[in-house]
């Protein structure tokens, strides 16, 4: 899928100096994004990942060197709670997610969540090398960002100061260490940097959230006995890996916000070039913004529960990345989405509304009459698409659509009252549908249209008398293809006798 803006972001891109992106040392363009594992991810941050991944294949079409890197920042620490953990949870706040058993069976914290979203977003094409941020941190990744941080923190403190209006203490190193006592990373003030060791307090106080231990000790910040404050964090990881590219959502770009302050820091402190950036807007589940630390919102795990990955793709990448989306999955928004869906593809695809109908009439075979439609037999592709349509129509049948979007065919004619003109309109369908003994729904449509007229019924009267006949209700799918999906004598039989 390919648009205007990806072009326009492109552009941006090779205006870039490359970087190295590879062991070999070959140069070429870096695309980067970052997600904190705090919880069931949800799809917002699919939004993200999806635009960066479509930034990456666009280079690549473009035949230049481009890595796209999607690192999770497992060494964060836990600062609220969703609120499906159990309380016994509530010890581990202040503690980096990498350090926190997992909610269910063995592992960590970080790592079960991040998993979770890193199938997701594969099944959905994403191409990316994982990095964890607590791997970086302990095998010497960011070492030489602690040295430019430390030897920087008064320029740092005023940059907090004069971009986000936000005071810090004189003493302060923008350097958060793990206790060695109580193994917190959100409750530690660092004041002092003397023999390479930074000198700290497990601050009692500190954070609102959690209390700290009160405990007070030195020891050197590399290797993973320390991280970065995430806004500084954001910009010595463009400055490590030399970013060429990454954009993030509106909460990070108001005016004095994180990515103004990073981008501060990037190029006051670490003398660099703020990365080509993207604008995104928030992702809204029925009007609400999602957050994944509160846990509100669709976890991106269920959202391809309940529509297929290529389709999910499609419908978060098909609107610009500065346009809110709203998403609702309720009535008939699911079988919408496929029709656009469709409209970009090439070859037969049967249509979503019509799986979702025939799956409702147990007597239609849904491969011979895919078939019918195709005028030839399918093919392995095609049946495969079928065969998953068939799955999802079945849950968007149990979960989301209407009550009049569900069928049951009437194996017995029903007692309506119809109008003299509308029994004159079946009775002449009777006689019109007799004459051939292979219907399209196309070409039963167009004569069901010329009898209407002939007739001069309302268009709304002739369509209910149809399916009140068959389904007990005035509405229904389009009457042509409806019928001619029907066993042939069923329908004569029906026509005839409601016509009498």
């Amino acid at each position: 899928m390919q648009a205007q803006w990806i072009d326009e972001i492109v552009k941006q891109v090779l205006k870039r100096k490359p970087v190295a992106i590879i062991s070999s040392g070959k140069t070429g363009y870096l695309v980067s994004d970052w997600k904190t594992p705090s919880g069931h991810i949800h799809i917002g941050s699919l939004r993200g990942a999806l635009i960066h991944d479509e930034i990456f294949k666009a280079l690549k079409a473009r035949k230049k060197p481009v890595k796209y890197i999607y690192g999770f920042d497992d060494f964060d620490a836990m600062d609220k709670m969703p609120k499906y953990l159990p309380k016994s949870f509530e010890k581990y706040m202040g503690m980096p997610f990498s350090k926190i058993p997992a909610p269910k069976g063995n592992g960590k914290y970080g790592d079960y969540y991040a998993t979770e979203f890193q199938k997701v977003y594969e099944k959905m094409g994403i191409e990316s090398q994982t990095l964890w941020t607590s791997k970086l941190y302990k095998t010497g990744k960011f070492n030489c960002a602690f040295d430019i941080v430390i030897a920087n923190a008064d320029k740092i403190s005023a940059l907090y100061k004069k971009i986000s209006s936000q005071d810090r203490p004189k003493d302060w190193l923008p350097v958060q260490m793990i206790c060695e006592k109580c193994g917190k990373i959100g409750t530690t003030r660092a004041f002092d940097f003397k023999d390479k060791k930074v000198h700290y307090i497990c601050d009692r106080n500190y954070v609102r959230y959690t209390k700290g231990c009160g405990y007070e000790g030195a020891k050197s910040p590399y290797n993973g006995n320390a991280k970065l404050p995430w806004k500084v964090e954001w910009a010595a990881k463009w400055f490590i890996f030399g970013t060429s590219v990454e954009g993030a959502g509106k909460d990070h770009q108001t005016k004095g916000g994180s990515h103004d302050l990073a981008s501060a820091i990037m190029e006051e402190v670490f003398q660099g070039k703020t990365p080509v950036n993207i604008f995104y807007e928030f992702f809204l589940l029925e009007g609400k913004k999602m957050s994944t630390s509160k846990a509100v919102g669709l976890g991106a795990s269920e959202l391809i529960e309940n529509i297929a990955p290529s389709v999910a793709r499609f419908m978060i990448l098909k609107n610009k990345p500065e346009s809110q989306f709203n998403l609702n999955l309720d009535g008939d928004a699911i079988p919408r989405l496929y029709d656009s869906w469709d409209q970009t593809l090439k070859g037969f695809h049967f249509r979503f509304s019509k799986v979702a109908f025939i799956l409702q009439m147990p007597h239609i075979d849904l491969e011979k009459e895919a078939q019918t439609e195709k005028g030839s037999a399918l093919t392995k592709m095609e049946k495969d698409e079928l065969k998953e349509r068939i799955d999802y129509a079945k849950i968007w049948l149990a979960r989301f659509a209407d009550a009049n979007q569900k069928y049951k065919l009437l194996p017995v004619a029903p007692k309506v009252k119809l109008t003299a003109q509308q029994k004159d309109f079946l009775a002449e369908l009777a006689v019109v549908f007799e004459s051939r003994k292979n219907w399209t729904g196309d070409a039963l449509h167009t004569q069901i249209h010329k009898i209407k007229d002939k007739v001069q019924i309302a268009p709304k009267l002739a369509f209910s008398a149809i399916y009140q006949i068959f389904l007990g209700r005035y509405s229904g799918p389009q009457a042509g293809w409806f019928l001619a999906s029907l066993d042939r004598k069923f329908v004569e039989r029906r026509l005839r006798k409601i016509a009498e």
